[in-house]
């Protein structure tokens, strides 16, 4: 069942090799090892330490459902390590070959797999099929590379691969009932625990009992972590069997989906310059944005036209309203202007202007209208003052 591999698939790698079979295929896998340990320890602690400490009555129904419960969780555990999942099309390819896999040419091809063709395998594959590079083969249906398992988790052994986490879940509960028993009566003085299995009333044996509760103690919380680890497994790929997704399919969505927004960060227009503010919402057909338009702006820093006291605002200057027409603030009888229902941010808008009388034109005969020209002091748009007061420490010193 086992089979060597001196040149061990790593993830990334397009080296020739030759395929991994299955889970079994040495070297294993650190993780793979850890998790039969766990098993193996936990397996020790509750069959041969924890129910035979609850009284004899309860062992024949502690040792059947649990039992039972753990045959079948490590019959699936096998099961699912022994399967080889690869693409039927490539597992004719590799045993007619029964060599190392040909190096993959990126100056040949973009992508291993094209158009439905394994450039590694050099055979046709399914649609979703994926060519895993830890295991140098192509799987029928890839959902992803177990390292627990040692082996990839595809089309022929995916059912295998959900029984076996639903059954640990359902036996890791199992064990935390029963350690929760034993440890509970453990510590309030074994009121009903089989005494005369790893202990006695004799005070020579006080070390076995706290050593006793210290292993429990310890193993509960790796049941407890079990616990989680598997719940959150399981509850993920009862998701992905409701969206009919694999694994490798929903992370490439998610790769996706990131880059997207990327990308739409990265080639965003720049914030333009609205009514006085920066701003990055869209203009309407009229070339003003919506905010313009709007009786309530958003920002908090404005206020009415009306509610600029006399004295804040300098003499023959320029009020910019919120759609960008510019207001005289003296009338023609000298006295300040109130625009109605008009907002204007006081950051911004108020701009020192000097009135220049030189150039008045002559009146025509056809209109009586007095045409001036209002010329802005000698800094840009950008060096403007901002504030009233700045409005008035420029207007004072230009007149």
């Amino acid at each position: 069942m086992c089979r060597y591999n001196g040149k061990r698939a790593q993830t990334g790698d397009t080296g020739e090799k030759f395929p991994r079979i299955n889970g079994w295929h040495l070297p294993l896998n650190g993780l793979q090892i850890l998790a039969w340990g766990v098993e193996a320890v936990c397996a020790l602690m509750t069959f041969g330490v924890e129910i035979i400490a609850l009284p004899a009555s309860s062992w024949p129904a502690a040792y059947a459902c649990m039992g039972v419960g753990y045959v079948v969780h490590l019959t699936f555990l096998i099961v699912a390590t022994t399967i080889n999942p690869v693409d039927d099309n490539a597992e004719a390819r590799i045993n007619n070959v029964n060599g190392p896999m040909p190096k993959f040419d990126r100056s040949q091809h973009r992508h291993v797999i094209e158009n439905n063709y394994c450039h590694i395998c050099e055979v046709p594959v399914g649609v979703q099929s994926k060519h895993c590079s830890a295991c140098n083969k192509c799987v029928a249906v890839f959902d992803h590379h177990c390292k627990w398992l040692n082996n990839c988790v595809g089309k022929k052994n995916y059912r295998a691969f959900l029984v076996l986490i639903f059954t640990g879940l359902i036996e890791s509960i199992g064990m935390m009932v029963i350690s929760l028993l034993v440890f509970i009566n453990a510590v309030q003085g074994f009121q009903w625990l089989n005494q005369d299995v790893w202990w006695s009333s004799s005070s020579t044996n006080n070390a076995t009992q706290i050593t006793f509760e210290v292993f429990i103690a310890i193993k509960m919380i790796l049941v407890v972590l079990i616990i989680i680890l598997l719940l959150q497994l399981f509850s993920f790929h009862m998701l992905l069997v409701y969206r009919n997704m694999t694994t490798y399919e929903y992370i490439k969505k998610s790769m996706a989906k990131t880059d997207r927004k990327k990308t739409d960060q990265q080639t965003a227009p720049p914030p333009s310059m609205e009514n006085g503010t920066i701003c990055n919402d869209p203009l309407d057909s009229t070339g003003v944005n919506e905010e313009a338009n709007s009786s309530t702006p958003r920002h908090t820093n404005v206020k009415a036209v009306s509610e600029i006291v006399d004295k804040d605002i300098p003499k023959h200057a320029l009020l910019k309203g919120n759609k960008g027409t510019v207001y005289n603030t003296t009338d023609n009888t000298g006295t300040h202007t109130h625009l109605n229902n008009t907002y204007v941010n006081d950051e911004s808008v108020v701009v020192s202007a000097r009135v220049n009388f030189s150039n008045i034109l002559n009146t025509s005969n056809n209109s009586n209208q007095l045409q001036t020209e209002l010329a802005v002091s000698a800094t840009e748009e950008r060096d403007l003052p901002h504030t009233v007061p700045d409005a008035n420490e420029v207007n004072s010193s230009i007149v």
